[in-house]
């Protein structure tokens, strides 16, 4: 099957091909460049791919699951940020737990620091997961990566009074920082942080 590509970069994909995978009224695509060819997934396909099980002795017992490094970002108008996504909010999606469905609403404008990132890699990495079977599993996910700098740092370092008594740790307060920095909501599984979220200026958003 083939598709033309316009010299702008437009593409037309065929109709019985458009309907089959759900875009049959036109939508968003992930575009993912994995070296020798250019994939195409909805949003779907890339949140399904959660469920792929590598061929290595790591998978733990539920469910596995920027940009992210080798993924180009899309060309046109800009991303609005919609949430900031605790590791807690993530993983909940990859792994098919409660609340997974409001992350995956949200995904698409997502953002995350590179300290939460680090959180969700440890997951997998305590199982027993390499590098390229990680990567495999959160390349495609369209989450923009914010690389933390030492501005962030300070308003990060700066919550540990507020957040103390909550228990929050350094991932928490970054992705706090973070959130209070775009004025969106920080999207978790922790239900501590309603109760600093006043003092710390951030609304926040639990997906259960």
């Amino acid at each position: 099957m083939r598709a033309k590509v316009m010299p702008d970069g437009r593409m037309s994909l065929p109709a019985d091909l458009r309907k089959r995978h759900g875009l049959g009224n036109g939508g968003e695509v992930i575009v993912e460049d994995v070296g020798d060819a250019i994939v195409l997934r909805t949003l779907d396909q890339v949140v399904a791919r959660a469920g792929y099980e590598p061929p290595v002795d790591w998978r733990p017992r539920r469910r596995l699951g920027r940009g992210f490094p080798g993924r180009p970002r899309p060309r046109g108008r800009a991303r609005v940020t919609r949430f900031v996504l605790d590791a807690s909010a993530l993983l909940a999606l990859l792994l098919g737990e409660r609340g997974a469905d409001t992350v995956k609403a949200g995904l698409d404008g997502s953002v995350m620091t590179t300290v939460n990132l680090a959180e969700v890699i440890s997951y997998y990495a305590k199982l027993g997961a390499g590098r390229h079977d990680i990567e495999m599993l959160l390349r495609p996910l369209p989450i923009r990566l914010f690389p933390v700098d030492a501005a962030l740092s300070y308003d990060a370092g700066l919550l540990r009074s507020i957040t103390l008594e909550g228990g929050l740790s350094l991932g928490d307060r970054y992705c706090l920082a973070l959130a209070k920095r775009e004025g969106v909501p920080a999207l978790t599984t922790e239900r501590r942080w309603p109760d600093i979220a006043g003092a710390a200026g951030v609304t926040i958003a639990l997906i259960r």
